[in-house]
């Protein structure tokens, strides 16, 4: 819908219809700057939201990477203290 100028004459009229005209300009650009936020928050939400993913990846497999580890050493520890006994018991044999 388009407004139109009064047609009434008159110099009070007019003015108000500009000064209508530049409220009106000023709330688009308002309304423009808000729009402009609003999709710049969003896409940094976007993007947080991506990095978030591929943290939380990247965690799971660094979890993943210390059990392994954990693993290896506790069977590590465990075959050294195999050895350990073996020359305990031989060395007590001899």
């Amino acid at each position: 819908m388009l407004l139109q100028e009064p047609v009434v004459e008159g110099s009070l009229v007019i003015r108000c219809w500009h000064c209508y005209q530049a409220q009106m300009k000023d709330f688009q650009h308002e309304v423009d700057t808000a729009i402009a936020g609003r999709d710049e928050a969003i896409s940094a939400a976007r993007e947080k939201d991506k990095r978030c993913k591929s943290l939380e990846t990247e965690l799971l497999q660094l979890q993943e990477d210390l059990a392994a580890s954990e693993r290896n050493r506790k069977a590590l520890q465990a075959e050294r203290d195999e050895l350990s006994d073996e020359l305990a018991s031989g060395g007590s044999s001899k």
